[in-house]
């Protein structure tokens, strides 16, 4: 019996879930930088300022996007590969 496939299932749950966790509590943490949520999509004429997002938050703010992105992105790869 193979138990590599639901434990990586289970890991990769574990890791989108505390990703979110880590995005959703970044917004606690935001600057006055930070462009809204629907009004700063339309706009803005570049991605520029997507792509900058270290202002919009505080240091830590930051830090806490930045682990919940990367918890989300190690879990779309452990799909890739195990799946």
């Amino acid at each position: 019996m193979n138990i590599l496939g639901p434990a990586i299932a289970i890991l990769r749950l574990i890791l989108c879930l505390a990703g979110i966790g880590f995005m959703i509590a970044s917004l606690r943490h935001i600057t006055d930088n930070f462009p809204g949520y629907a009004s700063g999509v339309k706009h803005h004429r570049s991605l520029w300022s997507y792509i900058n997002v270290r202002s919009w938050y505080t240091p830590k703010g930051f830090r806490l996007d930045l682990t919940g992105f990367g918890m989300i992105a190690t879990a779309v790869l452990l799909g890739f590969v195990f799946d």
